[in-house]
């Protein structure tokens, strides 16, 4: 009876973190982030956690639609869960803030350079260029 509590929690949590992404909420603002650095600490299984957000993830663009940048996505994801899993030891009321903005500013810096490098939006300089005014 247990394992059935446990498989049914875990599903649960997927549908609601699937829900959550769907439901109207200001950009980049969902549970989400939240749940990749809590995942340690809430799950003991690396992954099982890993299964739930990649889960949830897959699921909700099923719906929403599928992006070329979305493995990467994915890839931050699994990054910032397993650098999270190592200090699930560590976590309290102390440092749970620290750990969450630095769960939400690490998928922002990521995801915003997979976007910079990836897409046609941004010029980049090249090295030469950024050198030319100094001489």
């Amino acid at each position: 009876m247990k394992i059935l509590n446990k498989n049914s929690s875990i599903c649960f949590l997927i549908v609601l973190l699937v829900f959550s992404r769907l439901i109207p909420h200001p950009p980049n603002f969902t549970p989400l982030i939240a749940l990749t650095v809590l995942s340690g600490l809430l799950f003991k299984n690396f992954y099982i956690s890993i299964f739930v957000l990649v889960s949830s993830m897959f699921f909700s663009d099923v719906i929403i639609g599928f992006h070329k940048n979305m493995i990467f996505i994915y890839l931050i994801l699994i990054l910032i869960g397993a650098l999270f899993f190592k200090f699930a030891n560590n976590f309290n009321s102390k440092n749970l803030l620290g750990f969450s903005l630095t769960g939400a500013l690490l998928f922002y810096l990521l995801s915003n350079f997979i976007v910079w490098t990836s897409s046609g939006m941004y010029y980049k300089l090249s090295l030469y260029e950024n050198l030319l005014p100094l001489f």
